[in-house]
Parts: C-alpha cells; structure tokens; sequence
C-alpha cells in the first residue's frame, strides 16, 4: 500500500513539475514582452535597439529607455524616421543635445520627457516635417537655432509659466505658428524678446493635474483641457491630454 502511495505522490510531483516548467517557459516571454516599448516607426526602433539594447534581445524595454542619458547624434540625418512618441521613456535624458535631430525632415512628431532641462543648439534644426512641439516645464534653456528652417511647426505649446531666453533664430517660422502658454503668463510671453512675435499666443485653461501626472506605460488616456476623460482618442479638431501630455489634434 505504502508503495503504491508513494508511486502515485513521485507521479504527481512529476507532473507538476512539468506543468510548472511549461507555465514558466509561457509566461516569463510574455512578461518580458510587456515590459519592451511598443514603437510606431520601425526606423525608430532599429535605431534605439542598435544603439541601447544591452540585453541583445532585438527589443528595447522600458529600463533600457530610462538608462539612456545621451542621445548623441544618434538621429542626426536620418530623414525617413517620422514619429518619436516613445522619446517620452527616455526619462534619464537632461538634455535633448545639439544636432540631436539635425536634418530630420521626415519627422512628424516627437514627445520631450519632462526629464529634460536643455533643448541644444540646431537640436531639430530643419525638421521641416515636424508640426508641433511641446516643450515641458523641465526646461530651462532653449539653445540657437534649436527650431531653425522647421518650416511646417504651426504650434508651439510651452509648459513654462516664465519665458525661457531664446534667440532671434530659435523659431524661425513663429511668424506663421500659434505659441500655447499656462494660464497667467500671456502677458509674459507677449512681452519676451521673440516669443512676442508668434502669430498668436493663447493662454491655456488652469492646469488639471493631468499634465504633471507621471506618465504610466500601459495608458491609453485621453482628456480634455477641462479635465473631462474621453473613451477614444478624440476625432474633432483641437488640444487634448494624452497619457499626461497636450497633444494637437488635426
């Protein structure tokens, strides 16, 4: 009896070892799946995974992004890459350097993390492609010619309630681009040296919180400037709060 107990216990921890090893072999991928950035440009991501991925899984996770402390001149001419939303992991960069994005032409769209204190000279220097901008409260020095020959950036939303110092080249094409500024500091800004000679400045709505909220990988959140939660991404023309970030609509 005592021997046919013991064969039945010896069969069943087998058992479970097995399923143990399979549920191991299952899950732990997928784990580290949902810990990889998901990138909507596929020139982007051979970039960043050539350049930053130390573990040489051909993926770059949330922690590789954060350890990140210098983009060199890693995107300087490449004119195929067109959106870099997920620059807003980056979040151990200080600075977006000089010549960071130098003659990216194709580029749409790109997301500053709030990390960043320093914008460098010719950073996104003739990214004619790029739309807008947001620039977040982090920063405190805009560098020469930092926006030079953008010639498609028709808005410009600074994070800032002071107007940082900022040269006569900086934005070239402010002439055709509305400046978006915190609540309280239009007069500020339409008294500052260049950042007076947007198109229009508008004063944003008092901030929600939403903005400042730290960002959360898995979000897929949108708002309104008012604070209201949207169930989609909106379709309407205008500005909404993404994943803790205004982003323009068109």
């Amino acid at each position: 009896m005592f021997f046919i107990f013991a064969t039945v216990y010896l069969l069943v921890l087998l058992y479970m070892k097995r399923i143990l090893t399979v549920l191991v072999l299952t899950i732990m991928p997928l784990l580290a799946w949902c810990d990889n950035i998901t990138f909507a440009d596929a020139e982007v991501k051979e970039i960043c995974v050539n350049k930053w991925d130390t573990n040489h899984d051909s993926e770059l996770s949330y922690e590789e992004a954060a350890a990140v402390t210098d983009l060199g001149t890693a995107f300087c001419y490449r004119t195929v890459i067109i959106s870099f939303g997920e620059l807003q992991y980056f979040t151990g960069l200080k600075s977006i350097g000089s010549r960071a994005f130098y003659e990216c032409s194709g580029l749409t769209s790109v997301t500053i993390p709030n990390s960043v204190t320093s914008i460098g000279k010719r950073a996104f220097f003739h990214c004619s492609g790029l739309m807008s901008i947001t620039i977040p409260n982090s920063v405190t020095s805009i560098g020469e010619s930092a926006f030079r020959d953008c010639s498609g950036l028709t808005e410009v939303t600074v994070e800032m309630t002071n107007p940082v110092s900022i040269a006569e080249g900086t934005f070239t094409n402010r002439a055709n681009a509305t400046l978006y500024v915190p609540a309280g500091s239009k007069a500020a800004y339409s008294a500052a040296p260049y950042w007076k000679d947007f198109k229009e400045i508008v004063e944003l709505p008092e901030s929600t919180g939403i903005r400042e909220a730290e960002l959360n990988k898995d979000a897929d959140s949108w708002y309104t400037l008012q604070g209201v939660k949207l169930s989609a991404k909106p379709i309407e023309r205008g500005i909404y709060i993404h994943n803790g970030r205004k982003v323009a609509v068109k």
